[in-house]
């Protein structure tokens, strides 16, 4: 299981009081093939209509592939898979030139065994040993030593054990994508538009099911502009438009 690779130690308690999390428990998740499911909440609040989608993986029969862009970065459904799912990666720097700026990533990035970018900024990171698919801190190196796949981000939203991470409650609200690990041993991608907070997210991801996620660690990705996914399902098709280009994107496809 999962869960026992990842070390896990149990679910906290989260705040029940949010939209998503009462639109949640009234909405069930739906296959969409071997291993993976999807789920659609939305909720009105005081400040708009907010909506997760979320894709759900048994890591047993499907595996991550981190997917490096080019220098000027592209919009993943270019290199979404025939049948899987592509979601943006992680943060980035711009270095300007003779040409179009470029982009740089800001942190840890292997990519099918290769280091593309070494360690720097995040406090997490997300990998696949080839074995299981798990959620680390950074600086816990021995964790994803030897990783194939290997991406660093932040900040965890869902620390070890599923405390909620984040403690400034009234932070900036904006387009949210994040991967979280259940406490049962599922894969989560999580994509929220309509401006959400990461305090916000991280209670959503926390709670317990149905209306939550039950996540055992959850780690934040680049959001805002950089939010999309896009995913092919034989006759399912998702898509979520950025409004910019990534440097990078974490693919989900089926382990061969």
């Amino acid at each position: 299981m999962l869960s026992a690779f990842l070390g896990f130690a149990g679910a906290a308690p989260a705040d029940r009081d949010m939209p998503l999390v009462f639109a949640g428990a009234a909405t069930g998740w739906t296959p969409l093939g071997d291993g993976v499911d999807h789920r659609d909440v939305t909720a009105e609040t005081g400040r708009g209509s907010q909506r997760l989608r979320a894709w759900r993986f048994d890591p047993e029969r499907w595996r991550l592939r981190i997917v490096p862009a080019p220098e000027h970065g592209f919009s993943v459904h270019r290199i979404a898979p025939d049948y899987g799912l592509a979601v943006n990666g992680g943060y980035f720097d711009y270095r300007n030139g003779e040409g179009p700026r470029t982009l740089v990533p800001t942190g840890l990035v292997i990519a099918t065994g290769e280091q593309v970018r070494r360690y720097g900024g995040g406090s997490g990171v997300l990998f696949d040993t080839g074995r299981g698919i798990g959620i680390s801190w950074a600086s816990d190196r021995a964790a994803w030593a030897g990783a194939e796949q290997a991406l660093q981000a932040g900040p965890l939203l869902v620390d070890p054990g599923g405390r909620i991470g984040i403690n400034r409650k009234n932070g900036p609200r904006a387009r949210r994508s994040a991967i979280c690990v259940t406490d049962s041993g599922e894969v989560i991608v999580v994509v929220v538009s309509g401006g959400i907070t990461l305090y916000e997210l991280a209670g959503v991801l926390a709670a317990a099911p149905p209306g939550g996620y039950g996540c055992e660690r959850a780690i934040n990705l680049d959001g805002g502009p950089s939010t999309q996914v896009f995913g092919r399902f034989g006759d399912a098709v998702f898509d979520v438009p950025g409004l910019s280009a990534v440097v990078n994107a974490v693919v989900f496809e089926p382990r061969e």
